[in-house]
């Protein structure tokens, strides 16, 4: 064992490893099942956001986009089949600092509130309900939709306010639950609106036709 001699100070040296204050936030911060919600990776100064990639609720791969001005955003759907409540999200983000380059996990809660969609009972003869209950061609619909939306673009190609894409009132409301004689029949996971025949249909924003 090394002694100290009195009179001379000890001295500790260490080495400065590279440490990361970048932060998770979540817009709005008390939504509500059915919204968008809006992640955004800030970084701090002298940080830069290599890459970022999370799995939330039911999207396996969230897609973070670059922006500009360094921050690193994200979007994805809160199912409007959960409760309220407070959901724990993570992200893995790889932050260059100095050349370095080391990655992290960085969290954040979804602080949800609870929400009430309208519901609707309908009778239907039993010929249209036999139709619209063909749950395989449903399926084979739903398949091929996917197959087509799998791949995201490397970047956004929306740009600015979404617009409604027809004139007229809603018919039927994003989230509505439906019973068809008696049965349940399920959410509606979109919105219509009501609009006669002819009428101009426009894109919502720019894209990409798949």
């Amino acid at each position: 064992m090394r002694k100290l001699i009195p009179g001379l100070p000890l001295v500790l040296t260490s080495v400065a490893l590279p440490a990361s204050a970048a932060t998770l936030k979540v817009s709005p911060s008390a939504p509500q099942p059915g919204d968008v919600l809006t992640l955004t990776i800030y970084p701090q100064a002298g940080e830069k956001i290599v890459a970022g990639s999370m799995s939330a609720f039911d999207t396996p791969n969230v897609k973070f986009f670059a922006r500009p001005d360094g921050l690193v955003r994200g979007f994805v759907g809160l199912p409007f089949d959960r409760r309220g409540g407070n959901f724990p999200i993570k992200a893995r983000v790889q932050i260059e600092t100095n050349g370095v380059t080391v990655e992290k996990v960085i969290t954040a809660t979804v602080r949800a509130k609870t929400r009430h969609f309208p519901e609707q009972r309908i009778r239907m003869g039993a010929a249209m309900a036999s139709t619209m209950n063909e749950k395989a061609a449903l399926r084979r619909e739903k398949l091929y939709v996917q197959s087509k939306m799998k791949n995201t673009h490397a970047g956004p190609l929306w740009e600015g306010n979404w617009i409604t894409p027809t004139k007229g009132a809603s018919s039927s409301a994003y989230g509505r639950k439906r019973w068809v004689n008696g049965k349940w029949w399920g959410q509606h996971n979109g919105a219509d609106v009501k609009a006669p025949n002819g009428a101009p249909i426009l894109a919502a924003n720019s894209g990409r036709v798949v």
